[in-house]
């Protein structure tokens, strides 16, 4: 048995059987429609139904009277497993809800991460293209002073070096 699900113990039968509304149900219409809401308010009365001597006359033979115990016995057990389902899925419900609760801020959180890291990337490109045209600058001719250890990569910046050193 699951470790989840309860323990299961069969009920005392203590209920009279209701003949008169179990005749007056329409099983035809019931089948026809699938209307199981038509029928559930007779399942607890057929499951725990004690059957009592004017019972069992109608009930005449002894397998017939067997196969209702049985479908007592049966009905029962599938009653509880229903409730222990409802149970189940209200318990998952809440749980659900817990979580998108939780998710909630959790997506606001990511919106806000990938709109920075966009933010960043853009950025990011900006500064390599900066440094790309840094690159391309020093890729051009340098010129060294001869009178001193100044080097530079404009020309007119090398004359101005020479003529400083030259009047000195």
């Amino acid at each position: 048995m699951n470790s989840k699900t309860p323990a299961f113990y069969f009920r005392e039968r203590n209920d009279r059987l209701n003949w008169r509304s179990i005749r007056d149900l329409d099983l035809n219409k019931m089948l026809e429609y699938g209307d199981i809401h038509e029928f559930e308010p007779y399942l607890s009365n057929l499951a725990f139904s004690l059957l009592e001597k004017e019972d069992i006359e109608i009930i005449e033979d002894p397998i017939l009277l067997k196969m209702f115990k049985l479908s007592q016995y049966a009905l029962e057990y599938l009653m509880s497993c229903q409730s222990f389902l409802y149970e189940e899925a209200n318990a998952l419900d809440k749980y659900y809800q817990l979580s998108e609760d939780k998710l909630a801020p959790l997506e606001q959180r990511v919106e806000a991460n990938n709109l920075e890291i966009s933010h960043l990337k853009a950025e990011l490109k900006q500064k390599k293209k900066v440094v790309e045209a840094y690159k391309e600058s020093l890729r051009g001719p340098i010129f060294k002073c001869h009178l001193c250890p100044k080097v530079t990569c404009y020309y007119s910046t090398l004359i101005i070096s020479i003529s400083n050193r030259s009047t000195i």
